[in-house]
């Protein structure tokens, strides 16, 4: 199970694929990260999340990817500086920024 085509965990798992020579079976996509979440919950298959869209969830493992050339991910996140964040924003900030 994947996300679609449009997230970027997938440009990550297929260059892990073809690092690595390993094909895989995709039998679902969905842009929906909790429908995935879901259908991997109930053992429907797996899927490649990052630890963000994991985290709190207590039907889920995770298990990291510790190849070597796993492929690191660099989140930018700016704002002008008079923009006041709503609760929402200023929550993701700091998980960014503790990141």
């Amino acid at each position: 199970m994947n996300l679609t085509e449009d997230f970027v965990q997938n440009r990550a798992l297929r260059y892990l694929q073809e690092q690595n020579k390993v094909t895989l079976k995709t039998i679902y996509r969905s842009p929906d990260v909790a429908i995935i979440k879901s259908l991997v919950a109930q053992n429907l298959g797996i899927s490649v999340l990052t630890s963000l869209a994991i985290d709190n969830t207590r039907d889920l493992v995770a298990l990291p990817l510790l190849d070597d050339n796993t492929p690191n991910f660099n989140v930018v996140i700016a704002t002008r500086n008079n923009y006041l964040l709503s609760k929402k924003e200023e929550q993701l900030w700091n998980i960014l920024a503790l990141s």
